[in-house]
């Protein structure tokens, strides 16, 4: 069967301006959306596809360098192909030969020398930049943003230049098209900042300054990366010159956005721990990476509210925020959504857990999923920091993550069912309210029908999903009361509606509390709780930290 059932192409220019001139296309992207993962990939002058970020920089306002892409139908796709690199039937082609771009001796030389030219205009365009900025900083709180590199490092530029080239592109297109090699990026008084832009603009242009045509970029509209930019040449320069203009808050904006955006690029990087041209070509991209047990990343799409995998994983910043939410983790620090994120990835590509009643071994996976996460640990100043979370020393950071990569195993357990041996209690007769059916998937049961049918079975999973010891069937009457009330009773109030949602889930874990003093006692034997004189809330604790996961699971389906 052919692939291009389950593929998108698009024919690949350089630059809008490569198109509009009338210039062939350079190579064929393609997008392929498999029950495993999704595949961005170009053709390359190797004659295989390998991956391509040219999808994500087309449509994201960061990238400076964007290709023009024109979609076309496969037929299409092929004659391009053909034309191009002289290869018939290319989009039937199923495997990516992932190589190494490099640069020829010779292509290396000419981009030393223009590397060279532009660290001569670089050191030119800064004085200028900065004599025209001198007297406006007292009125308009401008200034040149210094704490980031003036020039694209060389090796940077190698890795991109080679990218380009194994794509197709001609040397001197691809200088012409890179336009980042040297930038700057200027601040000014928000109140100001239309005024000073325009006038920054007319200095430039009284000194020589050109802009490039059609370079001309306003992102203010987006939802998280806001600036203008503009491309320029200098006066007797082909060099490319990019000019960020930033108010201090779009700024503050651009950092904090910067480690999300990093990580959700689908680039063509070499790791971090070798060097250029090492055969460890790999991405950073999760969507790459073949889930070694689809179970894995079926169950934490299930927890998290998505179909599949893939969908939580494409949902960038939605998807770690689900998991905070669900852990009471802080929602609102970026870097600790990248660090979910990431184990999240980590936890999908994971080998298939062994089965739940091996305990020893679910804890040694535990652990390993906990351990690829410690080097994320900010240790500054005596503290630690994950997720957002700052504690006192590196072991409570570390307890943070295991709490974590714990509730996403136990998912997987219970999704898999490895749970079900223990006697069922009486049925409730009652239908569910629409809540059954998230509280059923989330505890990897296929229905309400099944959650009713075996309270027991659905109840053991919920301890299990919480680390809450729950194996005297006391205690698993408790939960499954919960469970019922939940189910058949519970109102879910609107998202953001933090009142309504504490006093529901209080109703819900106080019905579910015994009251008579013999059976809290023989409940609370079952839960490893102190004796009912010394801990009367003890199992009102638990009803509550379930009913409130529960209430989470439904409301995080409503997250935008």
């Amino acid at each position: 069967m052919s692939n291009s059932i389950d593929s998108r192409y698009w024919a690949h220019y350089p630059a809008k301006r490569n198109f509009e001139s009338g210039e062939a296309p350079t190579t064929v992207v393609r997008r392929r959306e498999l029950p495993d993962r999704v595949y961005d990939e170009s053709f390359r002058v190797w004659g295989g596809w390998a991956p391509t970020s040219a999808l994500y920089d087309a449509t994201d306002p960061r990238p400076s360098s964007v290709p023009h892409l024109v979609e076309i139908s496969d037929a299409e796709a092929d004659e391009v192909l053909a034309a191009r690199f002289g290869i018939a039937a290319a989009s039937q082609q199923t495997e990516s030969a992932i190589q190494v771009p490099k640069l020829s001796v010779s292509e290396a030389d000419s981009l030393r020398a223009h590397w060279d030219r532009a660290v001569h205009t670089d050191a030119e365009t800064a004085a200028c930049l900065d004599e025209i900025l001198a007297p406006l900083t007292p009125t308009r709180d401008a200034r040149r943003a210094t704490e980031f590199a003036s020039m694209k490092s060389l090796d940077s530029l190698h890795r991109q230049l080679a990218v380009m080239r194994s794509e197709g592109v001609s040397l001197p297109t691809a200088l012409s098209t890179i336009n980042d090699i040297v930038r700057y990026t200027l601040v000014f008084d928000t109140e100001q900042y239309t005024s000073s832009t325009e006038l920054i603009s007319a200095l430039l242009a009284r000194r020589g300054y050109t802009v490039v045509p059609g370079s001309e970029a306003n992102s203010w509209s987006h939802s998280r990366y806001k600036d203008y930019r503009a491309v320029w040449t200098a006066p007797d320069s082909d060099i490319r010159i990019e000019i960020q203009f930033h108010t201090p808050p779009s700024l503050g904006a651009r950092e904090s956005n910067q480690h999300l955006h990093e990580f959700a690029r689908q680039s063509e990087l070499w790791p971090t721990t070798t060097g250029y041209g090492s055969a460890e070509f790999v991405r950073y991209s999760s969507w790459w990476c073949i889930p070694t047990s689809p179970e894995n990343g079926q169950a934490v799409a299930t927890l998290l509210g998505y179909g599949s995998i893939e969908e939580a994983l494409r949902d960038l910043v939605a998807a770690p925020t689900r998991l905070a939410y669900l852990l009471d983790l802080p929602a609102d620090d970026l870097r600790g959504l990248v660090q979910l994120r990431q184990l999240i990835a980590n936890f999908a590509r994971s080998p298939q857990l062994p089965h739940g009643s091996r305990t020893q071994d679910i804890a040694t996976a535990t652990n390993a999923l906990t351990r690829a996460l410690i080097p994320e640990i900010d240790d500054p100043d005596g503290t630690a920091e994950i997720f957002g979370v700052v504690t006192n020393d590196l072991s409570d950071a570390i307890i943070e993550v295991h709490r974590t990569a714990r509730l996403l195993t136990a998912s997987a357990i219970i999704h898999r069912g490895d749970l079900d041996d223990h006697p069922p209690l009486p049925t409730p007769a009652p239908p569910a309210t629409a809540q059954g059916a998230v509280a059923a998937a989330v505890l990897g049961l296929p229905d309400t029908r099944a959650l009713r049918h075996n309270p027991s079975r659905a109840a053991y999973r919920l301890a299990y999903l919480l680390g809450v010891p729950a194996h005297d069937p006391t205690a698993l009457l408790v939960l499954s009361t919960l469970l019922e009330t939940f189910v058949e009773k519970a109102y879910i109030p609107p998202l953001g509606h933090t009142d309504e949602l504490v006093e529901e889930t209080d109703r819900v874990a106080g019905a579910a509390t015994p009251i008579d003093p013999d059976l809290y006692r023989e409940a609370a034997a079952g839960f490893g709780l102190p004796d009912f004189l010394e801990d009367s809330s003890g199992i009102y604790r638990i009803c509550s930290r379930a009913a409130v996961f529960l209430f989470k699971s439904v409301l995080i389906r409503s997250i935008d």
